[in-house]
């Protein structure tokens, strides 16, 4: 009686063929490549703004934050052209009866690549200032 047991992968050979498949990926879209770069880019000056000008964001988004709660109130009305916006920026809007957090996640595993080189620019950036 002869039994054939399989042989589990190890940690090295997962990572080994995860960063070959990533490696191939680059090499075969050299726009992925550049995308993240520019997020890399992108992040890292995000993170150098955000620290050398953190007392400037904070109030920013206390700023941000109180022009939403005097909405709220209905104290002030605002609307946004969101047709102009779209057509301006390309990002189309969340659809109805959907989440935004849902569509945010989607969109983050959908571009995990640059997700993680923004990141890392951004912790990068955030060092440097």
């Amino acid at each position: 009686m002869s039994t054939k047991v399989e042989q589990s992968k190890g940690f090295f050979e997962l990572i080994k063929e995860y960063i070959s498949g990533i490696v191939s990926q680059f090499k075969n879209s050299p726009h992925a490549l550049l995308t993240t770069v520019l997020c890399f880019g992108v992040g890292y000056i995000f993170g150098f703004i955000l620290k050398r000008y953190f007392n400037y964001v904070v109030f920013l988004i206390l700023c941000i934050f109180g022009i939403m709660l005097l909405k709220h109130f209905q104290l002030i009305s605002l609307s946004l052209n969101t047709h102009k916006i779209e057509e301006l920026t390309g990002i189309t809007s969340v659809p109805a009866g959907s989440d935004f957090f849902t569509v945010l996640w989607s969109w983050i595993k959908q571009n995990s690549f640059m997700v993680i080189s923004f990141v890392l620019g951004t912790i990068l950036g955030l060092k440097v200032a």
